[in-house]
C-alpha cells in the first residue's frame, strides 16, 4: 500500500497522486489518500481529485493511526502489528529538486511532500492521463467545438490567491503582462492562425489588460476546475503560468507536437528550486 498525504488546491493533489500512482504500479499495490491535513482549519482546502477516475480511496481514520505509529517505540509498534496494522515507512520530500532515491523506494510508504516534476510518474504517464479524465464529461458546447476546429492555444493567468494572499504572492507573485507578451510573439511565430482561449480565475483582469493579436475568447464557463483542465487539455498548444493547475492543463495534452511555453522564473523566493518542475522539451521565456 502506499499512502499519499494531500496538501495543496487541485493541482498539488493531482501531482501528489500522480507520484502515489507510478510507485504503486511499480509495486502492485493500491493507493490510499490520507485526506486529514486538508480537514486543518489553516489548510482552508478541499479534498479535489474526487472529480476524476481515480485509482485510488480515501484512507479511514484509523489508517492514520497506522502512519503515527512508525515513528513510536517499538512496543507500540509491536501492539500495531498485533492488531493488523502494518508500519509505513514515512518517506518525506527533501527539497523540489527531483530526488531518484524515490523511485526505488519499497512498498508500505506514505509519502509527505509536493512532488512537483514529471519525473516521478513518466513512466506510469499514459495511466496517469487516463485517471485524470473527469468523472463528468463537459458537454459538447461552443467552447469545446471551437477549441477542436482550430490551432488553439490555451493561456492560463493565475491571480486569486497570488494577489490575496500574502505568502503566495512573496513565495510565487503573479506573472508580468510582459512574460505573456514575449510568450504571444513566441507562439504567433510557431502557430499559424492561432485561436487564443484564455482561462483564469479572474477573467474580469485579464479581459481589461491583455490584449492580443488575432482570434481571443476569454473562457467563463464551465467553472469547475476539472472541466476547465479538459478544455485546456484539449487545445494545440499552451502558455502557462507558474501555477501547478497550469502544469496539468498543459500536460495533459498527450500530443508530442504540442508547444508548451512557461516561465523561467516560476518562484519569487530563492528557497525553492524548480529546475525539475518544467519538462526539458518545454520552452522557458
Amino acid at each position: 500500500m502506499i499512502v499519499a498525504r494531500l496538501m495543496g488546491g487541485l493541482g498539488n493533489q493531482m501531482f501528489q497522486y500522480a507520484a502515489a500512482r507510478s510507485l504503486a504500479i511499480r509495486h502492485g499495490t493500491d493507493v490510499k489518500l490520507d485526506i486529514s491535513h486538508l480537514c486543518h482549519p489553516e489548510a482552508k482546502r478541499e479534498y479535489a481529485l474526487g472529480a476524476f477516475q481515480i485509482a485510488a480511496t480515501v484512507a479511514e481514520p484509523d489508517e492514520f493511526r497506522k502512519v503515527e505509529t512508525t515513528q513510536n517505540s517499538g512496543l507500540k509498534k509491536l501492539v500495531n502489528l498485533a492488531m493488523g496494522r502494518p508500519s509505513l515507512a514515512v518517506v518525506n520530500e527533501k527539497s523540489f529538486v527531483f530526488d531518484p532515491a524515490f523511485l526505488t523506494m519499497p512498498d508500505n510508504c506514505y509519502l509527505i511532500g509536493y512532488w512537483q516534476s514529471e519525473r516521478y510518474f513518466a513512466e506510469a504517464g499514459a495511466t496517469i492521463r487516463q485517471d485524470f479524465q473527469p468523472s463528468q464529461l463537459i458537454a459538447d458546447n461552443a467552447v469545446s467545438r471551437a477549441i477542436k476546429n482550430s490551432n488553439a492555444i490555451s493561456i492560463h493567468v493565475r491571480r486569486g490567491d497570488y494577489v490575496s494572499n500574502s505568502i503566495a504572492a512573496e513565495v510565487l507573485g503573479t506573472l508580468s503582462q510582459d512574460y505573456y507578451a514575449a510568450a504571444f510573439t513566441l507562439m504567433k511565430k510557431s502557430v499559424s492562425n492561432p485561436h487564443f482561449f484564455v482561462f483564469s480565475d479572474d477573467i474580469a483582469w485579464c479581459r481589461a489588460n491583455l490584449r492580443f493579436e488575432g482570434e481571443t475568447s476569454f473562457v467563463e464557463e464551465p467553472s469547475q476546475a476539472a472541466a476547465q483542465l479538459q478544455l485546456m487539455s484539449q487545445c494545440k498548444h499552451h502558455i502557462i503560468a507558474n501555477s501547478s493547475f497550469s502544469w496539468w492543463g498543459a500536460w495533459l495534452n498527450a500530443s508530442p507536437e504540442k508547444i508548451v511555453i512557461a516561465p523561467k522564473k516560476w518562484f519569487n523566493s530563492p528557497d525553492y528550486d524548480a529546475r525539475d518542475l518544467v519538462p526539458e522539451r518545454w520552452v522557458r521565456v
